[in-house]
């Protein structure tokens, strides 16, 4: 009975140490990649990213589950993850404008397909589609194109939306999905075990210490 309790105690510590929603898990001794998991303690959501130096990244998102001392990873659909901001006004706007940044904010060039029309950025990196474009179609579904791949993202409410920004996955050269799996994790104290399954180290388990350590003992 009294481990049921401790074991409970460590769950509440672990994700909820000083109110942090977000507990983010690097890997160590990562010099020339970054491998982190991203958990958000108030939605039971993830995200894991694996990015190396030569602009390839492996990208995951979905919920999780704790059971005992694993962390149950449930990958959902990844590729339609992507890192998006609406923006709706209170005035009905004639004109939709799109932004899309980088991991450092930096703006980037990227063109929409709606209906086989190509909308193609400005000199500032900035798309500007006249609503009408998209007539009685009250939330359409537009593509965004980067080095050959497409996204779908739907405008809702497309009569109000003001401003679109996106940022997240597409600044990367390569990007590897990680959808529709499970995976466990281990836990124990401020760190977290994984299998090496992008070949990182000369082992075969790899070690992920959390950026705010949490000192509980089973």
């Amino acid at each position: 009975m009294r481990i049921i309790i401790y074991i409970w105690i460590f769950h509440i510590y672990i994700f909820n140490v000083c109110g942090q929603k977000e507990l983010v898990y690097s890997q160590e001794n990562s010099t020339f990649f970054t491998n982190k998991y991203y958990f958000n303690t108030s939605t039971k959501t993830f995200k894991h990213e694996f990015a190396t130096d030569d602009g390839q990244l492996w990208y995951g998102s979905g919920s999780y589950v704790v059971r005992k001392r694993k962390i149950v990873l449930s990958f959902k659909d990844s590729d339609r993850q992507l890192n998006t901001n609406f923006y709706y006004c209170n005035e009905k706007n004639k004109f939709l404008t799109v932004f899309f940044f980088d991991r450092k904010d930096n703006k980037i060039s990227v063109f929409v397909k709606y209906n086989d029309k190509y909308y193609y950025p400005d000199f500032e990196k900035i798309i500007k589609i006249e609503k009408k474009e998209f007539k009685e179609d009250y939330s359409p579904v537009i593509k965004i194109i980067h080095n050959g791949k497409e996204y779908d993202i739907e405008l809702k409410k497309i009569k109000e939306l003001d401003t679109l920004e996106i940022k997240g996955v597409i600044d990367k050269k390569i990007i590897h999905f990680e959808t529709n799996f499970v995976r466990e994790l281990r836990y124990k104290k401020n760190k977290i075990i994984s299998l090496d399954f992008y070949n990182t180290t000369k082992n075969k388990k790899v070690k992920f210490f959390c950026s705010s350590p949490i000192f509980i003992s089973l």
